[in-house]
C-alpha cells in the first residue's frame, strides 16, 4: 500500500501478506487439534469440530439434533443457497423469514407468526458481520421449542451483548470459504458448549463408536484435512489485524459515500458490528444511482463470489411451496436493491479508493 491514504489509518500492509500458505513440512494430525482448541479459545465456545465443508457442517448439525422427514428448518429469505439446498438434501423443509433492512437478519416478529409444532430447528444467521437477536430467539426457542443452529460463516469475531457471534446456539457454525474472513476455499468449524449435544458430536466424530469401540450410530467421514486446518491456524494468528482491516475498509466506505449521498443505507457499523463479510452491502433505493454504482462497480470487475438470493422466489420453492412475495417485502427490497462493494483483502486499497472517488462524484 501507498504510504499515504485517504483513510489516514495505521495500517498500511494488507494483513492476509502476513500469513504463511507454504510449509517445509508435512501436516501432521495434530493440527486438527489445535485448530479445535484455537478456534475455543477465540470465540469461547467449549468444543470445536473442524470438518471438510460448510456444507457438511449444516448436515452433521441436522443430524445431531435428530431432525427427521417431518421437521421445518427455518432461516431467514434473504441468505445463501446451500443453507435450504442442505435442508431438502437432508429430507427437511425449509420455512423462511423475512428480513430486517437494518441488519438483513431474520425478522423476530415474523419468525414468531411462522412457528409452528414442526418447526425443529432455526438457523440464526449474523448476516454480513451484523449480529442477529440471538438472544430473543433463544428465548423464542424455549418457548416453541426448537433448537437454534447459529450460522457465524460471515461474521467471524462480530459481538453480540458481549459473547461473540456463535455462543449463544445450541450448535453453531463457522465457513472459511470465500465468504469467510478467513479465506481458505473450503472448511468449517461446528461447535457447541452443550454437553449433551457435545455427547453426540463426540460420537459423530469418533466414527460412530464409543469409548469402548462399539459402533453406536453410523456416520461418513467429514474431517478436515491436516492441511487444511495447518492453514486456518496460520490465518487465526492474524485474525485482529483482519478484522482491523475490514473495519476500517468499511468505516471509509461509509464516511466518504454517505457524505455525498444520503440515499446510500450502510450496515449500522459499531463495536459489535464488524462488517467481516467480503463485500459490503449498501442498501440504495434510488434506481438511478443503483445503477450509476453497478456501471461503476463493472469497471473494476473481481472474482466471483457466493452471493446471497432472495430464496423463497427461486423457481424452486416458489413453485413447489406456493410461496408468495407479499409474504416477504422486506426480503424482496433486499433483493432489488443491495449493492455489494468490495471489502475482501484481493482487492487492492487502490481500487478501493478509486471506487469511492467515482461514487462520490455521480
Amino acid at each position: 500500500m501507498r504510504e499515504k491514504s485517504i483513510y489516514g489509518s495505521n495500517i498500511y500492509d494488507n494483513p492476509v501478506k502476513k500469513i504463511k500458505i507454504n510449509f517445509d513440512s508435512p501436516p501432521s494430525k495434530e493440527e486438527l487439534e489445535k485448530l479445535a482448541a484455537n478456534f475455543s479459545g477465540f470465540t469461547g465456545i467449549k468444543y470445536a469440530y473442524p470438518v471438510s465443508s460448510f456444507s457438511a457442517a449444516l448436515l452433521i448439525s441436522f443430524y445431531t439434533l435428530n431432525l427427521n422427514f417431518d421437521s421445518q428448518v427455518a432461516l431467514s429469505a434473504f441468505n445463501f443457497t446451500q443453507i435450504p439446498g442442505a435442508i431438502e438434501f437432508f429430507g427437511c423443509k425449509p420455512i423462511f423469514i423475512d428480513i430486517d433492512l437494518a441488519n438483513y437478519n431474520a425478522n423476530m416478529s415474523h419468525l414468531e407468526l411462522m412457528s409452528t409444532t414442526n418447526l425443529k430447528a432455526v438457523i440464526a444467521s449474523h448476516m454480513f458481520g451484523a449480529p442477529c437477536a440471538i438472544d430473543d430467539i433463544m428465548e423464542a426457542a424455549a418457548i416453541y421449542k426448537f433448537f437454534v443452529i447459529e450460522d457465524a460463516s460471515t461474521s467471524l469475531g462480530a459481538v453480540y451483548k458481549g459473547v461473540k457471534c456463535g455462543g449463544r446456539g445450541h450448535i453453531s457454525l463457522f465457513n472459511f470459504d470465500s465468504s469467510s474472513i478467513i479465506n481458505c476455499g473450503s472448511g468449517a468449524i461446528i461447535g457447541t458448549s452443550n454437553d449433551r449435544i457435545n455427547a453426540r458430536l463426540k460420537l459423530i466424530f469418533n466414527g460412530g463408536c464409543d469409548d469402548k469401540g462399539e459402533l453406536k450410530i453410523p456416520v461418513p467421514d467429514f474431517t478436515m484435512s491436516n492441511e487444511k486446518a495447518r492453514l486456518i491456524n496460520e490465518h487465526l494468528k492474524h485474525i485482529d489485524s483482519l478484522i482491523e482491516y475490514k473495519y476500517m475498509l468499511a468505516k471509509h466506505y461509509r464516511r466518504d459515500m454517505t457524505i455525498k449521498h444520503n440515499e446510500i443505507r450502510f450496515i449500522e457499523q459499531n463495536s459489535y458490528s464488524l462488517t467481516t463479510f467480503n463485500y459490503l452491502p449498501a442498501l440504495v433505493e434510488n434506481r438511478d444511482i443503483y445503477n450509476k454504482i453497478n456501471k461503476i462497480l463493472a469497471k473494476y470487475p473481481a472474482a466471483v463470489r457466493k452471493m446471497p438470493a432472495l430464496l423463497p422466489m427461486a423457481h424452486y420453492y416458489k413453485k413447489n411451496y406456493e410461496l408468495s412475495g407479499q409474504n416477504y417485502k422486506n426480503a424482496v427490497k433486499a433483493a432489488e436493491n443491495v449493492i455489494f462493494m468490495p471489502n475482501d483483502f484481493t482487492t487492492p486499497l487502490e481500487t478501493i479508493e478509486n471506487i469511492i472517488k467515482d461514487i462520490k462524484g455521480i
